[in-house]
Order: structure tokens, then sequence, then C-alpha cells
């Protein structure tokens, strides 16, 4: 869906500027929402999926 909304932009504007800047700060907000996420839960019982 990317690649053809890019295409769009690029059709209308003969530049693809507007797909970049868009993308700083979607990329920053991915950034933010992963960092969000905290750290990996620990395993108690150690490696669960090495468990038969």
């Amino acid at each position: 869906m990317a690649p053809a909304l890019s295409h769009l932009v690029y059709d209308v504007s003969h530049s693809y500027d507007i797909v970049l800047w868009t993308m700083l700060p979607l990329l920053a907000l991915t950034g933010v929402l992963f960092l969000a996420m905290g750290t990996y839960p620990a395993d108690p019982d150690g490696l669960a999926l090495a468990k038969d």
C-alpha cells in the first residue's frame, strides 16, 4: 500500500519530499511506541521453549 501511495504523491507533486517528510514523524512515533512497550518479560522457569 505504501509504494502505491508514494507513487501517487510523486505523480501529483513530481517529488518524493512530501512522502519523506511524512515518514520522519511516523518513524519517531514508531520508536516511541517500541520504547513504551518496556523490556521483554522474564521467564521464571528459564527457557520455556526448550522444555518438552
